[in-house]
């Protein structure tokens, strides 16, 4: 497994394609063309935590997107780590945010990288903490971005993606290796 200072996850690697040429730019990420595709890519490294509720639920996000005609997103907690911040910090920080849950560093497990699409060149810090019941039900208030703090349990979780309501690419790639990897000790059929 990659470790944390490994260049993918925090700069391109596909930087031979040329011409690059930015087409949009904001605080969070640029959207440049790379000859004949194009890549969004962030401007500090990215997050993704996967909250697992006592082994049977994982903690989902629905998020508001205006890109999506204010479609709600179903998610896990993500986001860009913010300047000087460490992956790990970014990451409680992020959790704490979107689902009002706080925990300690000690609780995440660092999980393999994943792009969070084909052609992305960059790939994403990914962490997996488990919560308990208690935690979920004391959670304090989640930042306004979020419509809805769910618990999902795990067969539900499949349902949802099997039927397309969980479709950013992120999301869909660490849940189903997530499920995949643990089907037979959850009792997930295929």
């Amino acid at each position: 497994m990659p470790g944390l200072s490994d260049p993918r996850l925090i700069e391109p690697q596909c930087t031979g394609l040329q011409p690059i040429e930015i087409l949009h730019q904001n605080q969070w990420f640029s959207l440049k063309s790379r000859g004949d595709y194009f890549t969004i890519e962030p401007s500090f490294g990215v997050v993704l935590i996967l909250p697992v509720v006592e082994g049977h639920s994982i903690v989902l996000v629905e998020v508001k997107r205006p890109v999506l005609n204010d479609m709600h997103s179903m998610e896990i907690p993500a986001g860009g780590l913010e300047k000087g911040e460490s992956p790990q910090e970014g990451a409680l920080r992020e959790l704490y945010e979107e689902t009002g849950i706080k925990i300690s560093a000690d609780r995440l497990k660092q999980q393999s990288p994943l792009a969070l699409s084909p052609r992305d060149p960059c790939l994403s810090y990914i962490y997996e903490a488990e919560i308990s019941m208690d935690e979920f039900l004391a959670r304090a208030q989640h930042d306004e971005e979020i419509s809805q703090v769910r618990l999902i349990n795990f067969d539900e979780v499949q349902k949802l993606l099997v039927g397309g309501d969980i479709y950013l690419a992120g999301v869909v790639g660490l849940l189903s290796r997530f499920l995949l990897k643990n089907r037979s000790a959850l009792n997930i059929s295929t």
